[in-house]
């Protein structure tokens, strides 16, 4: 019998917007409520079960997606800057050809939001699915 991954419990601050954002960018379903805990069904076989927690420890979870999925992947780790170093921000823009005023950077962590405000990236603190929708809206990125 193969050894597939079935779930994962992932600590969240406020896991029904956070479970749902995650669905929405992954087009996958979700629920609300199952327990104390929000769904998002990755796949047939993955389910990833957000639950509130005031404190937790960090952990790290990669997603393997073709290069068709997105315009560009950008890793950190093989540019040699990171958030919110202000040349991740540069970088990224350069070599997307956009102009950064054009750009909105969305972080949860506020001081992450600093290196793109300081290239001229509107930013938005994430604190919920509907405060992010609402701040969209203003720079017009979602009706």
């Amino acid at each position: 019998m193969a050894i597939q991954l079935d779930h994962v419990i992932v600590p969240s601050r406020h896991r029904v917007a956070s479970a749902k954002l995650l669905a929405d960018l992954l087009g996958v379903p979700w629920e609300k409520a199952r327990g104390e805990f929000t769904p998002v069904y990755v796949n047939d076989s993955l389910t990833l079960d957000f639950a509130d927690r005031d404190q937790f420890q960090r952990s790290h979870l990669c997603f393997r997606v073709s290069d068709g999925d997105f315009d560009a992947i950008f890793n950190s780790w093989r540019i040699g800057f990171a958030k919110p170093d202000r040349r991740i921000f540069e970088h990224v823009t350069a070599a997307l050809d956009i102009d950064p005023t054009a750009c909105v950077f969305i972080d949860d962590n506020v001081a992450k939001l600093e290196g793109a405000r300081e290239i001229g990236m509107q930013v938005v603190h994430f604190t919920g699915y509907d405060a992010l929708v609402e701040e969209l809206r203003l720079f017009e990125v979602v009706a």
